[in-house]
Formats: structure tokens, sequence, C-alpha cells
């Protein structure tokens, strides 16, 4: 039995930037891209590399992204997009306000990803890639604001994942020679 094709979302919400992403899925499970669009959150900077907070500016800031992209979502039809977040609010001591905020603002839940989850998820778009498609053997390698996932296919169709906290935002600010 084919299910009809439907629209979906997601929204992104990294260290660095957040992204959504309008798909179309079609009766034969393949995803193809309506809608990509995102801006920059910068939720890791200096000021919280060693104490990770999310500052109410960011999380102002923050929202009022959400909320562009979700109206987004209103234009396409999708009304019901998944919110995911990354290292920045994965690692951050005050993730469960950032959650309740957007819960607040937005009646939506944000799933907040696992290193693991997160390298797994972007194992798995990448297999719906046209130009993987068919390879057997390779490794790809995600680097974020906050962090870096590495993704290693085997011809035994295995998929090694690992996600680390070496992202481009986080090295910036702990190896910079900037005063």
């Amino acid at each position: 039995m084919n299910l009809p094709q439907r629209k979906v979302a997601v929204v992104d919400i990294g260290s660095n930037s957040t992204k959504i992403l309008v798909a179309l899925v079609n009766t034969n499970g393949e995803v193809v891209k309506v809608r990509e669009e995102g801006f920059s959150c910068r939720l890791i900077d200096k000021g919280n590399i060693s104490s990770p907070i999310i500052s109410p500016k960011k999380r102002m800031e923050l929202c009022s992204g959400l909320s562009r992209l979700l109206e987004i979502c209103t234009q396409e039809g999708v009304s019901d997009p998944v919110l995911v977040a990354t290292e920045a609010i994965r690692t951050s001591l005050n993730a469960y306000e950032v959650e309740q905020e957007v819960f607040d603002n937005f009646s939506k839940s944000l799933f907040v990803l696992s290193g693991n989850k997160e390298a797994e998820l972007i194992a798995r778009g990448i297999l719906l890639e046209p130009q993987i498609t068919g390879q057997d053997n390779f490794q790809a390698f995600d680097l974020g604001g906050g962090s870096l996932e590495i993704i290693e296919f085997n011809p035994n169709s295995q998929i090694f994942t690992k996600s680390l906290r070496l992202g481009a935002l986080v090295m910036k600010e702990k190896f910079s020679t900037e005063e």
C-alpha cells in the first residue's frame, strides 16, 4: 500500500545557525527538497565557552528567527514541523529554559539530540543524496559550530558514527589569539 505524498519540515537549531528544510516525501519514500532557509544565531561565543549558558538576548534572537522559520511552514502547508537542537543547547546549563521558551512561544517541543543521535541522523540524510547512492565505502564529516560528526560507511553496510565537541566556533574561541 502506497502512502500519499506529504510535506514535512525540520528546524535544526545549531550552535552557529538555525535552518529549516521543507521537503516532500513521495509515495516511494523519496525525499525531495522544497525549500531551505536559515539564519545566523551564534549560540556559542567567547562569553559562554567555559560556562555554557544561552543568554536571554540570544534566546530572544533565537525565538525571533524561529518565528520567521515557522511562518515558512505555514506558507508551505506544513502543520507539524519537527524542531531539533544540537551541541549548543545539548551542553548548555540552561537548556531547559530554552526548551521552555520555545514551547511557551510556539507550542512546539524541542528535541535536543545526543551527539550520537545527531551523527546518526546526518548519516541517514547522507544516504538520501543521489551522489552517494550505490556507494558502500566512504567517510563523511559534518563540522558545525559546536561539534564535529564523523560518519563512516563500510562495505558490510555498517555505519559508524561519532560526535566530538570540536566545532568551528568552539575551536576558534579556544585557540583565538584575539583579545
